[in-house]
C-alpha cells in the first residue's frame, strides 16, 4: 500500500488533536474562552468599520486583511471550543487570534497608538482583562485538551461495554 508512511503521521496528529483527559473543569475553560471569542467575533463581522477603527488606533499593519480574517478565526474557534470537537485546533485558532489581539489592547492601554484617536471613544475594544483570559484559557486547553464533556473525550474514549458471557 503506497499510502502506508504517508498516512500514518496524518492519523497520528488526528489522534493527538483529539486526545483529552477526563477533566470536568476543561469544560469550564472552554466557555471561558469561547463565548468571548463568538461575543467579539460576531461583533467584529457585525460593524467591521468599528473593527477597522480599533486596529487603525493601535497602528496595524494588514488592516483590510485583519478585519476580514480575524473574526472569521474568532467564531470558529469559539464554535468549536464550545462544541468540543477538535478542540486544540479550535485553541490553536483562539491563540493565533488573541495574540495580535492582546498586542493591539496593550498598544492602545498604553497611548502608543495613533495620536489623533481617543482610545476610549472605540466601541469595539474589549476590557484589557479579555484577550488576556482568552488567551490563557485557550493554551491551556491547547495543552490539556477538551476534557471529559466533549466529543472529542468521546470520540477517543469509548463506552464502557460489559461482556456478555
Amino acid at each position: 500500500m503506497a499510502d502506508g508512511p504517508l498516512l500514518m503521521p496524518r492519523l497520528r496528529l488526528a489522534r493527538y488533536l483529539r486526545n483529552t483527559s477526563d477533566s470536568k473543569l476543561l469544560l469550564f475553560v472552554r466557555v471561558a474562552a469561547g463565548l468571548p471569542l463568538i461575543f467579539y467575533g460576531g461583533l467584529h463581522l457585525i460593524d467591521p468599520d468599528g473593527f477597522l477603527q480599533l486596529l487603525h488606533a493601535a497602528g496595524e499593519a494588514f488592516s483590510n486583511v485583519t478585519v476580514v480574517v480575524v473574526p472569521l478565526m474568532e467564531m470558529v474557534a469559539g464554535i468549536v471550543l464550545l462544541v468540543g470537537m477538535w478542540v486544540r485546533a479550535g485553541a490553536l485558532l483562539a491563540v493565533v487570534a488573541m495574540i495580535p489581539a492582546l498586542h493591539t489592547k496593550l498598544v492602545l492601554v498604553s497611548g502608543q497608538g495613533a495620536p489623533d484617536v481617543d482610545p476610549s471613544t472605540i466601541a469595539q475594544a474589549p476590557p484589557l482583562w479579555v484577550p488576556v483570559l482568552v488567551l490563557a484559557c485557550a493554551i491551556y486547553v491547547l495543552v490539556r485538551g477538551a476534557g471529559a464533556f466533549s466529543g472529542d473525550f468521546r470520540a477517543t474514549h469509548p463506552p464502557f461495554e460489559e461482556e456478555r458471557g
